[in-house]
């Protein structure tokens, strides 16, 4: 299997599961005390269509290239932790331990990036914006954690 199409099947995972838990609109998500710095609704809806195609471009055009195997094994180590966070957060809801994944998620992009500038600027200037937002989401798991410490956050 060509490593463009692991790319492509890793966002097709993570755009599948990502969402899998997600509940915006229950009592228990309305009621939790959120950050200042969130931004409205409306932005999560336009930010997710752009880093899923970007990062299956950039993830098709990298997979063949010298550092295509660090994008691939980081890029997986993400997916992998920000969709165990929308899981604790969201079904379990266990702050504490959602908000240690996305950081770990956060995290695992710092080697896309440099992977992802070792490739192309231009593909890093189109990479840039998904690692800003997941860098705010882990800041927001961070800060829901803290907010709602009394909670169930095992």
């Amino acid at each position: 299997m060509s490593s463009g199409f692991i790319a492509i099947g890793i966002v097709i995972a993570y755009a599948g599961f990502s969402g899998l838990w997600v509940e915006n609109s229950g009592t228990w998500y309305e009621s939790l005390n959120r950050p200042g710095w969130q931004p409205p609704n409306f932005v999560f809806g336009l930010i997710w269509p752009y880093n899923f195609m970007m990062l299956a471009v950039v993830g098709w055009n990298i997979s063949t290239t010298p550092v295509g195997g660090l994008w691939l094994a980081a890029f997986a180590i993400s997916v992998l932790a920000a969709t165990l966070w929308s899981y604790l957060f969201y079904k379990e809801r266990m702050l504490k331990s959602a908000a240690v994944a996305l950081v770990t998620a956060a995290t695992a992009t710092l080697p896309m990036t440099y992977a992802t500038a070792a490739f192309s600027p231009a593909a890093t200037a189109f990479f840039v914006p998904y690692q800003l937002w997941i860098m705010v989401a882990a800041s927001l798991a961070v800060g829901y954690a803290y907010l709602n410490s009394e909670r169930k956050t095992r």
